[in-house]
């Protein structure tokens, strides 16, 4: 993204940080004993939301970036 100078860029680092302090506050909820049922939902959730919201929407505009700056 860097090389191609994608303009979504700042975005994506953006989104990848939230994602992974979602992850660490999820890690943490766990190990302070957060009801199993609970933690399974939220972590459903949130990977529902990644996967819908970032890989299917954000991704694939990158990836049609990146297919039309291939030289």
């Amino acid at each position: 993204m860097e090389k191609l100078a994608y303009p979504g860029l700042a975005v994506q680092r953006e989104q990848h940080a939230t994602f992974r302090k979602d992850l660490d506050l999820l890690t943490i909820e766990n190990e302070q004993g957060m009801d199993a049922h609970k933690l399974s939902m939220a972590v459903d959730r949130r990977l529902v939301q990644w996967f819908i919201l970032h890989i299917c929407n954000l991704d694939s505009e990158m990836a049609q970036y990146v297919k039309s700056h291939k030289n």
